[in-house]
């Protein structure tokens, strides 16, 4: 969810970290629009969407989380209130629906049509989690049970929005923006049909506590992965040492690695393409060395792992690229700290993954 920071009488007492926290904000005056006083820290605020769940904002424990929800859920049709899509009494885990919560609760109760407001302010309550999670029936909605949690969620209080605030139309606007993919391509976690939003979270709890440090990363497909410490051997966060040639054994060497793979890399908005091509005739015979060739993707956030299975691996050329530069010597591709310079031409580098090639695929002779 989108965080944006409110305009009126608050501070920002805490900025993002290197945890990708939301900011944490302490209201200035006393008895403001909200009812809390000096000491209330609130972080947010975020806008609600039914599609994704809240933070876990482990560090923001005892403190406030501000939610603005849209008349248009605040109704007994929405499909997370139907489903009972909520963990918990009183205490709710952090992937329980924030409408499902307040007709749970009862602090904001729920009608088949939406309320004649713009929307409503929600206020929870973060807390430590709980060891267990118990359901019950209340209002209508049955909530589920379950065990352990890292963190809570309490519907503390609700205000109505008879109007927009500047941080609501923000959020409106980037959320907007980010569902037309002007400046960045949303992702979408697909969950099994047979786990639920928390048992999914506590699996990535659980496997993502096997490496610390551990930061989740989207391609441009929309696959998620980590970027683990340099010293970890599936790290797939750009870095100069995973690409430099290591010793003097060739299967440690990238140049080697694409006899058989191709080398997909990322910046925020493109992906390119290093593979091997044929070893070209020359006057004396064939080429001494493997050559090789860059491809800027064409629609790289419609190639994931999948589209790649049904495609041949390296792309064809110009049904899925844009040939950049062909003929390649090794010593024309440079790794940069941050960045990939081919025959001269820099390209900035976030991401990388390897990927085999098409047991279809051949390289092709090619003439000078």
């Amino acid at each position: 969810m989108d965080i944006v920071e409110e305009e009126g009488n608050i501070d920002v007492i805490d900025s993002f970290s290197d945890s990708d926290e939301p900011p944490t904000k302490r209201r200035r005056t006393e008895g403001g629009a909200n009812g809390y006083s000096e000491e209330d820290k609130i972080v947010g605020p975020i806008l609600y969407d039914p599609a994704e769940s809240l933070p876990e904002i482990l560090s923001s424990v005892n403190t406030l989380l501000e939610v603005h929800v849209l008349a248009k859920y605040l109704t007994l049709k929405n499909p997370k209130v139907k489903s009972n899509a909520i963990w918990g009494s009183g205490q709710y885990t952090t992937d329980s629906d924030v409408v499902a919560m307040l007709q749970h609760s009862g602090q904001w109760p729920l009608h088949e049509k939406p309320p004649d407001l713009f929307g409503v302010r929600v206020f929870f309550r973060i807390s430590d989690g709980l060891n267990e999670y118990k359901g019950r029936t209340m209002n209508g909605v049955s909530s589920q049970a379950w065990s352990w949690h890292a963190v809570s969620f309490s519907v503390e209080r609700v205000l109505p929005m008879t109007s927009p605030t500047p941080a609501t139309l923000r959020l409106q606007r980037k959320k907007e923006l980010s569902n037309s993919g002007d400046f960045t391509h949303k992702a979408e976690a697909v969950l099994p049909t047979s786990q639920s939003p928390v048992e999914a979270r506590k699996f990535s709890l659980v496997h993502m506590s096997l490496f610390p440090n551990t930061v989740l990363m989207y391609n441009l497909s929309n696959e998620p992965w980590c970027s683990l410490p340099l010293s970890h051997p599936l790290r797939f966060g750009y870095d100069q040492s995973l690409l430099c040639d290591r010793g003097s054994e060739p299967e440690k060497w990238t140049s080697y690695k694409l006899k058989q793979v191709v080398l997909y890399i990322e910046s925020l908005t493109e992906r390119y393409e290093l593979a091997r091509e044929s070893r070209l005739p020359s006057r004396e015979g064939s080429s001494k060395f493997d050559l090789y060739r860059w491809v800027k993707v064409k629609r790289p956030y419609h190639l994931d792992r999948l589209a790649l299975e049904k495609t041949q691996v390296p792309l064809d050329v110009p049904s899925h690229g844009t040939l950049l530069h062909s003929h390649l010597d090794w010593n024309q591709i440079v790794w940069g700290p941050d960045s990939v310079t081919v025959d001269g031409t820099e390209y900035k580098a976030s991401r990388i993954f390897w990927y085999p090639r098409s047991t279809l695929s051949r390289p092709q002779q090619q003439s000078s």
